[in-house]
């Protein structure tokens, strides 16, 4: 059985600590430096430029996890919080349609991707957004396409990377009109 843990700090991931380390997305570049195998996750930080899911994040940005967990290497990607419908440290129900920060404890959005339904979850465009990521990955993978492929070289680091969706647009159109997707479709 293979052990995980959030580990970002650089020093444990050399002292092999775990299995697999899971470093925030701030601190990842130093497992890609030292060519470490990891996981990645983002929970309430970092934000500016680096990629995230909170409600103010643009949709084009986001779109881009796909691509960057692609590029950069990561094995997986974890995400506290699909569903955290309550309110920080107290573990009553939020009203998280009027109240997206779990009680003031978090970024808007980090707690939650979906919403409670009275019949299950009730979707969110953030989360259809991250699926369509997803399959962004699927695509690159069912390609052939390279992480170091001169297609991908716009991606410099989780901060540092193409915000627009004419740049998603035009990479996969590109991608999928390559000889060697073409004869994978056949």
């Amino acid at each position: 059985m293979k052990v995980m843990d959030a580990l970002s700090d650089i020093r444990y991931g050399r002292q092999g600590l775990t299995d697999i380390p899971v470093p925030q997305l701030g601190s990842a570049q130093d497992y890609i430096d030292e060519k470490i195998p990891h996981w990645v996750y983002f929970c309430c930080e970092p934000t500016g430029p680096w990629l995230t899911r909170f409600q103010d994040t643009p949709l084009p940005k986001i779109r881009m996890a796909g691509f960057l967990f692609y590029r950069l290497g990561a094995g997986e990607f974890l995400h506290w919080a699909y569903n955290y419908w309550f309110n920080m440290d107290i573990m009553t129900l939020a009203d998280v349609f009027n109240d997206t920060t779990a009680g003031g404890g978090v970024p808007a959005g980090d707690p939650f991707e979906v919403y409670p339904g009275e019949n299950g979850p009730i979707d969110s465009i953030r989360w259809e957004v991250f699926g369509d990521a997803m399959q962004d990955y699927a695509i690159l993978q069912t390609a052939g396409v390279k992480p170091d492929d001169l297609q991908l070289t716009g991606l410099k680091s989780y901060a540092v990377f193409p915000k627009n969706a004419q740049w998603i647009e035009n990479t996969l159109t590109r991608i999928l009109k390559t000889p060697q997707a073409s004869a994978r479709e056949k």
